[in-house]
């Protein structure tokens, strides 16, 4: 019976520190970040020729440094990209059990100042799409390949 407590403790102890370790690194692996080889403005003028050239669409572009200085803030440079591939849209969106996804959708990428250089930070779509399975996976993996190959060596340098 000794052996039988102490196994469930040495159990249900275990699984405390493996669920506080996958806690602390969630954050961190949610999210990718790198280190653009251009300033922010060359960046973003990559980042729209870049998804112009790919046939994906890129219906929105926050200029969030601007939409704060008009409130009265002042940050440094930061731009937010809504990115859409209707081909990929299309097969996530035109089923009912898959168009919950909308939540997440367009794809956004981050374009900001950070200490000197400039930063892309985007959602690692490989990460949560494996999440979700199925179709959803298929779908977003694709999304992620194709992402990475239309920003090429602007993600080269990963910092996360």
């Amino acid at each position: 019976m000794k052996y039988v407590i102490s196994g469930l403790v040495g159990a249900v102890l275990g699984g405390v520190i493996v669920f506080f370790i996958l806690w602390q690194q969630m954050p961190s692996q949610m999210l990718t970040i790198h280190e653009s080889p251009y300033g922010l403005e060359k960046t973003v003028q990559e980042i729209e020729s870049r998804v112009q050239a790919a046939g994906w669409k890129m219906p929105k572009v926050y200029n969030l440094q601007k939409s704060l200085a008009e409130a009265g803030y002042d940050i440094p440079g930061i731009r937010i990209f809504s990115l859409c591939n209707p081909h990929h849209a299309s097969k996530l969106l035109g089923e009912s059990d898959t168009r919950f996804v909308s939540a997440m959708m367009p794809c956004r990428i981050a374009v900001y100042e950070h200490e000197g250089s400039t930063r892309i930070a985007s959602m690692n779509i490989e990460l949560m799409s494996s999440m979700f399975g199925g179709e959803i996976e298929n779908v977003m993996s694709a999304v992620a390949a194709e992402e990475k190959q239309m920003l090429g060596e602007l993600l080269a340098k990963e910092i996360n």
